[in-house]
């Protein structure tokens, strides 16, 4: 082996190796924001795309509700109890929360009670009722309890879970204001 077939085995070698320290030098950055995005790796990307969907609610709801003071009811500091010991339980009790609020204001303005969601803002729309500002956050919601109906308490971290029950809160809490402002 003479010096010209040792550096071509080096190379040969090496070449794999240094590439990718080089894609993992040049990606940091954004791998690194990437990252804090996702809190839990899963197949399927289940907890990716639930973490995504309540920083976007969150977003919708600040900007949708400056100026209303929001007070935590016993119920919801009892799921954000449960959440810690079972975040999905958490995520569907919230839902329930929801759904009731929602049941109770349609009955308040003579709407079904056991209406879609597209139904529901549509026939409040034909009755001047003003439930649009939420309208984004109440399906970001229902479509996260969907995932959450499918999933495991691995797959939603309790930080998750207590977020979604303050967002479950919020909307439950607007259906409420609405309700008795009827």
């Amino acid at each position: 082996m003479d010096l010209l077939e040792f550096i071509a085995s080096l190379t040969d070698s090496l070449a794999w190796p240094v590439t990718v320290v080089c894609c993992v030098y040049i990606l940091r950055a954004p791998v690194g924001k990437l990252i804090e995005r996702v809190t839990k790796l899963k197949y399927g990307e289940l907890e990716a795309e639930f973490q995504e969907r309540l920083n976007k609610i969150e977003t919708i709801s600040r900007d949708n509700t400056k100026g209303i003071k929001q007070e935590q009811n016993v119920t919801s500091i009892a799921l954000e109890d449960l959440a810690v010991v079972s975040p999905r339980a958490a995520v569907l009790e919230a839902w329930i929360m929801v759904e009731k609020a929602t049941s109770v204001f349609c009955e308040a303005n003579g709407l079904p009670s056991k209406v879609s969601y597209q139904g529901l803002f549509r026939l409040a729309k034909d009755k001047d009722l003003d439930i649009e500002a939420f309208q984004t956050a109440y399906q970001e919601l229902r479509l996260l309890r969907n995932k959450a109906v499918h999933a495991t308490d691995a797959d939603i971290t309790p930080t998750t879970a207590k977020q979604y029950v303050k967002t479950a809160n919020f909307i439950a809490a607007e259906f409420s204001m609405r309700t008795h402002g009827a």
